[in-house]
């Protein structure tokens, strides 16, 4: 995004974000601003997912099963999975669509699932850059891992949970 389109989007989360004086709550909306990927794409900011996920170091497994290694393959695959599904155009649960993120804004957009028609369908277009916004989150975080495992791999831990029962 360019520096005047992130200059919009910090005014659109103006509008949402006051204090109980009604004053910009600039905390707030300072943290909106970094908490999500966001992508501006045919006049409207969608926020694909979050920009820096957090990385955990307790690899928790059930105590039927093995625990994991503390290996670089294990926290890799234990910090990856279900973080960054791409999206598609439609699903189970019906076709992805845009809504708005606060007070039916027209200007910031959040995806799901629905079949509800008030809501406007994601075309092919939009849905490629939408998967390559999260690509690009997913890239960096890998690199993130890498970097937390050379600096921290003596800090992970493996705790199991009871499991049936």
């Amino acid at each position: 995004m360019t520096e005047k389109q992130k200059k919009e989007l910090r005014e659109i989360y103006s509008e949402f974000w006051k204090t109980r004086k009604g004053e910009i709550d600039i905390k707030m909306v300072d943290f909106c601003m970094k908490k999500y990927k966001h992508i501006y794409i045919n006049g409207v900011y969608i926020s694909c997912c979050d920009l820096k996920p957090s990385i955990c170091n307790c690899l928790y497994y059930d105590d039927e099963g093995e625990a994991p290694s503390k290996s670089y393959e294990s926290f890799h695959y234990y910090n990856m999975r279900c973080k960054f599904k791409l999206y598609e155009l439609s699903n189970n649960y019906g076709n992805l669509v845009m809504c708005p993120f606060y007070n039916d804004t027209e200007k910031l957009m959040f995806l799901t699932y629905s079949e509800d028609p008030k809501y406007r369908l994601v075309t092919k277009t939009e849905l490629k850059a939408i998967n390559e916004a999260i690509e690009e989150v997913k890239a960096d975080y890998e690199k993130r891992l890498q970097t937390y495992y050379k600096k921290y791999s003596k800090n992970i831990y493996t705790m199991g949970y009871w499991a049936n029962r």
